[in-house]
């Protein structure tokens, strides 16, 4: 299963950075993620993609699909980001183009 995501988080990353304002950089903390015009938009972590969207979007994901909310380890969920675990990496790719298209918007 590490591999397959592994492969899947590749994938996402090779997709997103052939927009040339996407660049590997760092999530909160040490994550390693992807920015848009220097803003966060996707952190990979182990078995679980974590991403900024728009809040209602947010609640969608965690009442539909039992994604959960990111705190960044603060303890008080921050409003516009989600994990979503490894069990729905199927749909990471397709998740992680929505964040672009959020956080490129700002």
């Amino acid at each position: 299963m590490e591999t397959d995501t592994r492969a899947v988080i590749a994938d996402i990353t090779e997709t997103l950075s052939v927009d040339p304002r996407v660049v590997p950089g760092t999530g909160f903390g040490a994550g390693h993620g992807l920015r848009v015009d220097g803003r966060i938009f996707v952190i990979f972590m182990p078995d679980v993609l974590v991403l900024k969207l728009p809040a209602s979007r947010v609640g969608e994901l965690i009442a539909q699909t039992g994604a959960t909310p990111f705190d960044a380890g603060k303890g008080k969920p921050m409003r516009e980001w989600v994990r979503v675990s490894a069990a729905r990496r199927a749909e990471w790719a397709e998740l992680a183009q929505e964040a672009l298209r959020f956080v490129a918007r700002g």
